[in-house]
């Protein structure tokens, strides 16, 4: 059912001009909009922009954090698209924001964090400075009063805060090509960092480029991980590539050894990482792989009516070129599947008919897929994940919007074009409105599954984002622009920003009731629905039914004990099985049905290690190629991570003699070398003695010629 109503009393609207980016502080709690004509001095930077104080002043009252950042870049191309180009900022602090003043903070920034240091909160800057331009990574604290800085290292490419406990750096050295990571310790910030070793095998070579991805904070914290991305390339250095092949690695949970994830993940012009980890679920990630032409010939999506059996057909165009195809992860990336299992208006399932066929999320938003989009999840929001995407290749005209409510492991399409989208936090309520189309509506899902509509404007706008409050959880931001001459084209358009109260919106649906509407969710891997136990666990979330057609009306003013369900998840750990474990460093699965891990190429140091035990017995250990999956946290059972006894084959042991026979014949030589250099070296030494003797023996007088002498001597 379907309806459009219009409401006077809940909309608020504010002209503003040029609405460029959407800045949150330190905690996330402050929404700042940042505007391309604010007049910007050297030190201070003004706005008498009344309409956006206004609005900063109702989202910044009850926060505890005091710092906001802001940037304005140098060059007026950036806003349109910040990766073309030299895109440097300025970068601006202001702790009165009330006041609206704002610091100078640094100059040609190119990235730059929040982070805590022990106690205080600081600001890690990437900046360019020096006659060379090299970018320097520099530390600024102190920011209560005159703000002073740091420099870490220069030559830096880009850094990543993980855990909250540890830096790490691509840096490259002087006059060269060649990177390299190094990780510092935010606890003892000034101290020399430490280098990152990782895994030798397979992907890695002498020439590398290295790419963290963003740090997407997981459900369970426990579950970050550094992610690296490490192109291969030929013996013709970065530039001139021969291989463009990207591996995807993470790191254990000392951030020491990385294995390998995926062999061939997609990167959208070698610059955004295609890849995203759920909030809304722990270890969950999904991935966009490189897929060649060959690879995409013949592929046909099916639809199958579940009422009749019907099999619809959907053509894809032959001229259509899927250059990714979207994979989904359950366990923190150990194992990888498609996404396949589609419903909509729960009577129509959508299938592939091809092993190879499946749907595409977009999960970043650029401009090679006309800026739709990108997935989205949220932490409060157990198990709900909503995207843009299209079967086969990518056709603006084929993008649906879907929503899945288990984790990813069924998708149901909520709309037939693509959405702006919102999961709304502590309401339990979907929201989505037209993308690049004019709309005066915006849409609202109760149960995950069928919309409603509600007119927000006489005028027919182009909704460009819509944005939540942070601290009002019922207020919705909506930036319009309104196209001049019926063209898109920004430059022709003026910008319209509402404010949306959805107490009203919602006053005539049915608020959630404790008793009916609320449901522990248990997650569970693809391939382990009999037991229920996911990632070693059995983890249990009390969330509001998503097929439910209500709405959470105050979280906050509800009872303590339903708050207390609603932020808890429970943990039971299972037993470990096959499917607790990851290939271990150096390892990868096969491709065939069975899926073991084996070693990316044969190591001669394990072949060497086998060998030498062999000559002391008749056994030797060997590397199983497994590791538990980081985060996993399953007890006892399977322990596939434990070193394998393989017994010494003949090849071993006839090594052994000639390893026997060689020692033997180096201990002959050596012991001949020896006793030959003992008895020269004892030969001089006695013959030095003898010679120092003969110096130390007084001379003999002849005493018979003396005499004669005398005489002689008398005589004359």
């Amino acid at each position: 059912m379907t309806f459009i109503s219009k409401f006077e009393k809940p909309i608020h609207q504010i002209q503003l001009e040029k609405i460029v980016k959407i800045h949150k502080n330190s905690d996330g709690s402050i929404l700042l909009l940042e505007l391309s004509d604010h007049k910007i001095q050297q030190q201070q930077m003004q706005t008498d922009l009344i309409g956006l104080l206004n609005i900063l002043n109702n989202t910044t009252n009850a926060s505890p954090s005091k710092y906001v950042l802001a940037h304005k870049y140098q060059d007026e191309i950036c806003y349109k698209d910040p990766t073309e180009g030299d895109c440097r900022q300025n970068l601006y602090i202001s702790h009165e924001i009330q006041k609206f003043e704002w610091w100078m903070l640094a100059k040609f920034v190119t990235k730059y964090d929040f982070f805590k240091e022990q106690k205080d909160v600081g600001v890690l800057v990437i900046s360019k400075s020096g006659i060379q331009k090299s970018q320097q990574l520099n530390y600024y604290y102190n920011l209560d009063g005159k703000f002073k800085s740091q420099r870490l290292t220069n030559f830096v490419e880009d850094y990543q805060i993980v855990n909250e406990q540890f830096i790490y750096v691509i840096k490259s050295q002087m006059n060269q090509q060649k990177l390299f990571v190094v990780k510092y310790d935010i606890d003892n910030i000034f101290g020399n960092p430490v280098s990152v070793r990782f895994n030798k095998h397979g992907a890695f070579s002498k020439n590398l480029n290295y790419k963290f991805i963003s740090n997407s904070v997981g459900a369970n914290k426990n579950s970050q991980f550094t992610c690296v991305v490490s192109t291969k390339y030929g013996d013709q250095g970065l530039k001139n590539t021969v291989s463009s092949k990207k591996f995807l690695y993470q790191s254990d949970h000392r951030g020491a050894e990385f294995s390998l994830l995926l062999d061939d993940i997609n990167m959208i012009e070698d610059k955004i990482v295609d890849l995203s980890k759920l909030e809304s679920m722990d270890f969950v990630m999904i991935a966009n792989t490189h897929k060649s032409q060959a690879a995409i010939e013949n592929n046909e999506a099916d639809t199958l009516d579940l009422e009749d059996d019907t099999l619809v057909s959907v053509d894809l165009d032959e001229d259509e070129v899927e250059m990714f195809k979207t994979t989904i992860s359950y366990n923190n990336g150990a194992q990888w599947h498609k996404i396949s299992n589609i419903f909509e208006n729960k009577a129509i399932h959508y299938r592939c008919q091809d092993n190879d066929c499946n749907v595409n999320l977009i999960l970043h938003k650029h401009p090679s897929t006309l800026n739709i989009p990108q997935v989205k999840s949220h932490f409060h929001s157990n198990g709900v994940i909503m995207a843009n995407g299209f079967f086969g290749g990518f056709d603006f005209e084929n993008v649906k919007t879907l929503v899945s409510s288990d984790g990813g492991l069924s998708w149901t399409i909520i709309s037939n074009q693509p959405s702006h989208f919102l999961i709304l936090d502590k309401v339990g309520v979907l929201a989505l409105c037209s993308f690049q189309k004019l709309t005066s509506t915006i849409s609202y899902s109760l149960d995950f599954q069928t919309s409603k509509q509600f007119k927000f404007t006489d005028s027919l706008l182009i909704i460009e984002n819509i944005i939540q409050d942070k601290q009002n959880p019922f207020k919705l931001i909506v930036f319009t622009k309104i196209p001049k001459n019926k063209e898109l084209n920004r430059s022709n358009s003026s910008y319209q920003l509402f404010e949306i109260n959805l107490n009203e919106i919602l006053a005539n649906e049915r608020p959630c009731d404790q008793n009916s509407d609320y449901e522990m969710f248990h997650p569970h891997d693809i391939n382990q629905f009999h037991t229920q136990c996911y990632m070693g666990a059995k983890y249990s979330y009390f969330r509001k039914k998503t097929a439910s057609n209500c709405y959470i009306k105050d979280v906050d003013q509800s009872p303590l004990e339903l708050q207390t369900l609603i932020n808890n998840r429970k943990v039971t750990p299972c037993e470990c099985s096959d499917a607790d474990y990851e290939c271990d460093e150096g390892f990868q699965r096969a491709d065939d049905e069975s899926e073991i891990c084996i070693p990316l190429e044969k190591s001669e140091t394990e072949r060497h290690k086998a060998e030498k035990e062999c000559a002391l017995g008749n056994f030797y250990y060997q590397r199983s190629g497994y590791r538990k999956i980081p985060g996993n946290l399953c007890q006892n059972g399977l322990h596939l991570d434990r070193d394998i006894q393989v017994q010494c084959v003949d090849a071993l042991k006839d090594y052994t003699l000639r390893y026997l026979l060689m020692l033997l014949g180096l201990s002959t030589i050596y012991y001949v070398c020896y006793l030959t250099f003992w008895f020269y070296q004892t030969q001089n030494v006695e013959q030095q003695v003898l010679n120092r003797l003969k110096k130390k023996q007084p001379p003999i007088k002849r005493e018979t010629n003396n005499k004669e002498e005398d005489k002689n001597s008398l005589i004359n």
